[in-house]
This record gives C-alpha cells, structure tokens and sequence, in this order.
C-alpha cells in the first residue's frame, strides 16, 4: 500500500490463490501505517504470505483470519514512485462507445481525451497496445474485455478512472506481468453531481482481471465479485467480502541478467520447410564427415570477418592492407596508424601526416 493504510481486508478468501504450492508463503501485503484484517466464521479471510504494516505500526486482526507468513512491521516507509506519462503518442480524438456495441481499439501507441463505456456497451483493448486516456469511464452495465495474448497492454489514466458499480471487467488469462494499469490521477472530482469528492480512482467492476494495477494517489476498493491475479499498489487498499486478490510470485523476480529459466506458456506444431537438409534427415556431423569436411572444435570456431590494417611497414612506407587476418603477415609492421574489422572500427593510434600517401 501506499501512504494510507490497507483497511477492510474482511472475506478476502485465498490471497496468494488458497495453499501455497511452495514450501514459504508467495504472498505479499504491506503498508506505511496499520493493516486491517478483518472475516468471520462463515468468510474467513486468509493470506497465504506476509503481511507488513508501516514503521512502529501493526496488524490488526478481527474475527476469523489466518495469516500463514510474517507480520512484522517495515523498517523504513516506501515512497511510491511517480508515473512518467508518455507525452508522445499520436492523437486519437475520444471513443464513444453505443449501446449494443462492440468497440476494438487499434493496436499500437494512441492518446485518448475521452473513452466512455455506456449500459450495454462493450469495449474490446488487445495487445500489443499502449495507450494514454484524459477519462476512462464505464458505465454500470457496460464491458471492459482485456487481452495480451498477443501482446502487452499498458494504459494510462491522467484525470480519472471510473468503473462504475455494476460494470463487468474480464480478460484473458495472460501472465500479469502483460497488462498493467497506470493511474496518475491526482485529483478529487464530483463525478455525479452529488456534492460529493470522488476520487481520482474507482474501480468497483466485477470479473476477472489479470495484471498490475498503479494508483500512487487513489484509493482503491476490490469489490465483492471481482477477482484480481497479479498486484495492486494504492494510497490505500480495500478489499470486501468475497473479493480475491491472488499475488503473482513472478512479480518479485529480478530482471535483467539475472532472470530466472524461461517457462513454457504455450506451444504448437509448425511444419517443416520442404528444402533438401530437412529432407535428408541426416546426422550433421555424419554428413560432414561423408562429404570429407572436419569441423573445427568449439573454441576455435569463430565468424570469418575482413580485417583492415593501416600501418608504417619496417621500410619506412605507409600501407593500406585488407583481407583475412590469417593471411597477413605482421612481422612487416613497424609501427600500426590503425586497424579493425568489419563494423569494429578503432580510433587511429598516430595521425597520419597529410603529405602521407596510402599504397596498396
């Protein structure tokens, strides 16, 4: 969580997806100030993982909860990073979604002013996408589909997110790590003529979503009926009775050099081009050996690449030598002006003089 505090956590049925397959609790839950956790006999609440409230804070527990990993409080409070906006994505107007209507948004990077979803309508994002929208809002009644099996989803909410009680939000089910919903907004509106502030973020569909949910400056609620597989980050986290928030272990792995082995997501059978290697099905190195060919061992095999020689031969005259590096003898080189090989160029090791002239 956020700077507020993780409040509510009554009924939240399975946090980290019901028994760990591993051996240590995979989920995580944590704040800057006091977590909440509240459930009863007939819906308990159960987290499978730590659970981490703020400096010199605490876990307050109500009714019937299982907590099956740590409570220990946080040294240091986190300071949630701010959201870089694209600033750059071309222009697409606003969308208007009719009732009784599917909409597609176009693939690639696009910004939106405007995308409202009414009763009835259905709103259709496929990756791979990228998208910024001013308002993003659907409607009670309306349909938000998400699908990153081809590709990552990335949206961006400047002004305010709001899916209305009574909407449906579903995806397809893609790692989290492929979708992921960003929301800067920072300010309070009264949406509904109400006379009353609603924050810059409400999300209260009901369905299955799949991916990370950013909101540094809104509170957020995961109603009852909605269920969320990957995680979520908020200035504070409500979550109801008989909603699910499943955490996706996958998140916390490092990146970069340091990824873990690559896991089968799916596969298909591709027939093979009709060209002779695959027709003749043989042993490579069978092959090699019929056709009288020894293969160099692996520490020797290397690509062949052209190599270019500037230098001051031991008889006092400037050459320009090109060719394979094995063919060149370097017991004529007095002194090397510069060499490379094809698309690794180095910087010259003496300026020639300009009354020097190249021979081959």
């Amino acid at each position: 969580g956020g700077k507020g505090g993780l409040g509510g956590l009554g009924g939240l049925g399975g946090l980290g997806g019901g028994k760990p397959s591993e051996p240590d609790p995979v989920a995580k839950v944590g704040s800057n100030t006091d977590v909440a956790v509240t459930g009863t006999e007939s819906e308990p609440t159960i987290i499978d993982g730590d659970v981490t409230p703020g400096p010199n804070n605490s876990v307050l527990q109500t009714g019937v909860v299982t907590i099956n990993g740590g409570t220990t409080p946080r040294t240091e409070p986190i300071e949630l990073p701010p959201i870089e906006v694209p600033a750059d994505y071309p222009s697409q107007g606003s969308v208007a979604v009719e009732a009784n209507a599917t909409v597609f948004l176009p693939s690639g990077q696009g910004a939106y002013n405007e995308i409202v979803v009414p009763a009835r309508g259905r709103l259709e994002i496929h990756g791979p996408i990228a998208l910024t929208v001013n308002d993003f809002k659907v409607l009670a009644g309306g349909a938000l589909h998400l699908d990153a099996s081809l590709g990552p989803i990335e949206m961006y909410v400047t002004n305010q997110l709001w899916v209305a009680q009574g909407a449906t939000l579903t995806a397809a089910e893609t790692p989290s790590t492929q979708t992921s919903l960003w929301v800067a907004a920072s300010e309070w509106n009264d949406r509904n003529a109400d006379m009353i502030l609603d924050p810059p973020a409400d999300l209260r569909a009901t369905g299955q979503y799949f991916g990370t949910i950013y909101a540094p400056h809104s509170p957020l609620t995961i109603v009852s009926g909605f269920e969320v597989f990957g995680g979520v980050i908020a200035d504070s986290l409500t979550i109801e009775n008989m909603a699910k928030l499943h955490f996706d272990f996958a998140l916390t792995k490092e990146t970069g050099e340091t990824l873990s082995e690559p896991s089968m997501l799916t596969w298909k059978m591709v027939e093979l081009p009709a060209n002779p290697l695959v027709k003749h099905k043989a042993n490579v190195k069978d092959l090699m050996k019929q056709l009288g060919m020894e293969p160099p061992y692996a520490a020797e095999a290397h690509d062949t690449a052209m190599y270019h020689i500037a230098f001051i031969g031991t008889d006092g005259v400037i050459y320009a030598w090109h060719g394979l590096e094995a063919n060149f003898d370097d017991s004529k080189v007095l002194v090397e002006i510069c060499s490379y090989y094809d698309g690794q160029a180095k910087p010259l090791a003496w300026p020639m003089s300009p009354k020097s002239t190249l021979v081959k």
